[in-house]
């Protein structure tokens, strides 16, 4: 009888160390997996960082490209003003040598 007690003593001591074992490695797990998603939740705000950082890279780019446009536009006025000017000059000194050799 004692031997049997002693036997059933035994097999719940190997059991108790099997479900601790257990136990650690499931805390194990559960630490991996809370620092899983941690770096999951770093990855996903750097990401996100970085999509708005080039969505406002983006924006800058299409203002720059918005004054370009504008300067070219100013650039072509001016072009068309000194054209003009010139052809007016041309014409006057085309008049100019008109009227000296009527002279």
């Amino acid at each position: 009888k004692e031997a049997g007690l002693q036997q059933h003593r035994d097999h719940l001591a190997s059991e108790e160390r099997r479900l601790e074992a257990l136990s650690n490695a499931l805390r194990q797990q559960d630490a991996e997996v809370q620092e899983s998603r941690l770096e999951s939740s770093r990855m996903a705000t750097s990401v996100h960082q970085e999509r708005e950082e080039l969505l406002q890279a983006q924006q800058e780019l299409r203002w720059q490209q918005q004054r370009m446009q504008d300067q070219q536009r100013a650039l072509e006025g001016q072009q068309q003003a000194l054209q003009h000017q010139q052809q007016q000059l041309l014409q006057e000194r085309e008049e100019v040598q008109q009227q000296r050799q009527e002279v």
